[in-house]
């Protein structure tokens, strides 16, 4: 059933009005198109990534704990085969692995996959937490009473010292995540910039704002929402160049309204501010929840 499965989901992904040829060449041209601008396409260890400081500690690592479950799942499966210790737990591993493990191989190349790879490995590695926690308790009952570890090591390797702890925590953080619960209630941050724009006008924004507004607002063409394999590498380069205020115009021809987030620490797009504030054929309406919004008066 695992190989059946398997088999199932590289024929399915292939199986595309492009054909598999046509596929795996449109992966090819995207994955090109993003390079060095979309970051979940770049590999987690690509040097671009290791210079952003909170990057380089969250993408690596990310891979390296997948690339460390491939090796260790590979290296238990020829184990097992080969001891005959194939079962119902052997069953499941392999079943959640099928999608798990070429999710983690492909995130070494592409780090949009890794997201989704751990959180497959996540019960498997809870299945293996439990293993190595079963024989850290057998070799702590198994030390001699006078051991100057033996009182630690048996209160540390039970349930109950660790039931208490996962309380505490679970009591410290349920409060944050009932209130964040209860605050976002799924809407976007942008939503009432998004409803102030007028119908029918042309928005230039990033691709976070445009992908909520093309939902909300389907009365507002946007002029670029993230989708590379549809509007191409040079799309990108012209929104990098308007993002940092060095395009040839404040915002790209025929835009008609405009929203980016307003100015803060946080808010990495100052260049654009500043040249649609600068530019006398656009006029700065209001900031509607933490973003700028501007409309084209000629």
């Amino acid at each position: 059933m695992t190989l059946g499965g398997a088999v199932g989901l590289v024929l399915g992904s292939l199986t595309t009005p492009y054909g598999v040829v046509g596929t795996l060449e449109r992966s090819r041209e995207t994955a090109e198109a993003c390079s060095t601008y979309i970051l979940e396409w770049l590999s987690p260890f690509d040097p671009s990534i290791l210079r952003v400081w909170s990057f380089a500690i969250q993408w690596p690592i990310a891979g390296l704990i997948g690339a460390i479950s491939v090796v260790l799942l590979v290296r238990w499966w020829v184990v097992s085969v080969g001891s005959g210790s194939v079962d119902n737990r052997f069953a499941i591993i392999s079943s959640i692995a099928t999608l798990a493990l070429p999710l983690a191989i492909a995130g070494e190349f592409a780090l949009r996959f890794l997201g989704a790879s751990i959180l497959l490995l996540m019960p498997i590695w809870g299945v293996a937490i439990t293993w190595v926690a079963h024989r850290a308790r057998q070799r702590a009952n198994a030390l001699a009473t006078n051991h100057r570890f033996k009182e630690s090591a048996t209160r540390w390797t039970q349930t109950s010292s660790w039931r208490n702890v996962l309380t505490i925590v679970m009591a410290l953080l349920l409060p944050f995540a009932i209130w964040l619960s209860l605050s976002m209630h799924a809407r976007p941050a942008e939503l009432g910039a998004i409803e102030s724009l007028p119908s029918g006008c042309r928005l230039f924004t990033t691709d976070s704002i445009a992908g909520p507004t093309i939902l909300i607002r389907p009365d507002v063409p946007v002029w670029f929402d993230g989708r590379a394999d549809y509007y191409g590498r040079q799309r990108l380069v012209d929104a990098d160049a308007y993002f940092h205020g060095v395009g040839n115009t404040a915002a790209p021809p025929g835009a008609t309204c405009a929203i980016f987030p307003a100015l803060t620490e946080a808010n990495k797009r100052p260049g654009v501010t500043a040249r649609l504030n600068a530019d006398p054929q656009w006029r700065f309406v209001a900031t509607i929840a933490s973003n700028d919004v501007w409309l084209r008066v000629s």
